[in-house]
């Protein structure tokens, strides 16, 4: 999966009809004012995800655009791959022959691989939640631990998180400290002696 500067766009785009279509229908020239992007852009969006039945229009007075299927039937991956073309899959039959391209050719696409599995998994729905704890990657199982904790990273959490099990700060997103790091050390003093 590539990601390019239309697939951000056509992600925002349907965002923007998550959030703000579910009533009426909303026209691009709306869109591109509130997201300061050029209309002629997104209608050149609009036409390929119209195109992957993720969109319909209403003409006429009060018409625009809205989704065609609910925010939770819409996933992220979906949205982009109706716009951004999918590099041809790589398939290496023997290993040892294999080149430095080759292996890195498999590197790139075992990472893009594991990005939209990420991104087969959150929906227009899960964004418009505005609950940003959900993109922790770790959370959906998607990255390997390699030995890190999360007691070594930041993450945001609703108080008693389930990912990490300790009580989190939902303020900052931060870990709640460990009684270890509340109560400093004990201070010594090394006493100073002046020259004379």
């Amino acid at each position: 999966m590539r990601f390019s500067t239309k697939g951000r766009h056509a992600v925002m785009l349907m965002t923007d009809l998550a959030l703000n279509g579910q009533k009426n229908p909303v026209t691009l020239e709306t869109i591109a004012q509130r997201q300061k992007v050029s209309q002629s852009y997104l209608e050149q969006i609009i036409a390929q995800l119209k195109g992957c039945n993720l969109v319909k229009s209403t003409r006429g007075p009060g018409g625009g655009y809205s989704l065609r299927a609910p925010s939770d039937k819409s996933s992220i991956h979906e949205i982009i791959k109706a716009v951004d073309e999918t590099p041809q899959r790589i398939h290496i039959d023997d290993a040892a022959s294999a080149g430095s391209r080759e292996l890195t050719d498999m590197l790139w696409q075992a990472i893009d691989d594991k990005i939209t599995a990420y991104l087969e998994k959150i929906t227009l729905a899960d964004i418009t939640r505005k609950d940003l704890s959900q993109f922790n990657i770790e959370a959906h199982n998607i990255v390997p631990n390699n030995g890190v904790t999360f007691q070594d990273v930041d993450h945001t959490c609703d108080g008693n998180c389930d990912v990490c099990e300790q009580p989190c700060n939902s303020v900052t997103g931060d870990r709640a400290p460990t009684n270890e790091e509340v109560t400093p050390p004990p201070q010594t003093f090394e006493p100073v002696t002046q020259p004379v």
